[in-house]
């Protein structure tokens, strides 16, 4: 099934900068993933660092997370 999404100029560009010979589907499918794989990787922590330490990393991936909408955001 296709959906038709709308977004402002500059993140089209920015995508299909980003994009290079993938499709747009493909492209998101990655983000997404990439998204996921912090969460994986918090959990697994979850299990082998005290909870200060996992409240730090946690912090440090969002942040990070932030600055990747910003630059993915930026015209």
């Amino acid at each position: 099934m296709v959906k038709t999404i709308t977004i402002a100029d500059d993140v089209y560009e920015e995508l299909v900068r980003m994009k290079g010979n993938k499709s747009f589907s493909e492209l998101l499918r990655e983000m997404i993933k990439e998204k996921r794989g912090n969460l994986d990787v918090l959990l697994k922590l979850a299990k082998v660092v005290d909870a200060d330490r996992l409240e730090k990393v946690s912090k440090e991936i969002e942040k990070e997370f932030e600055k990747w909408k910003e630059y993915l955001t930026q015209a």
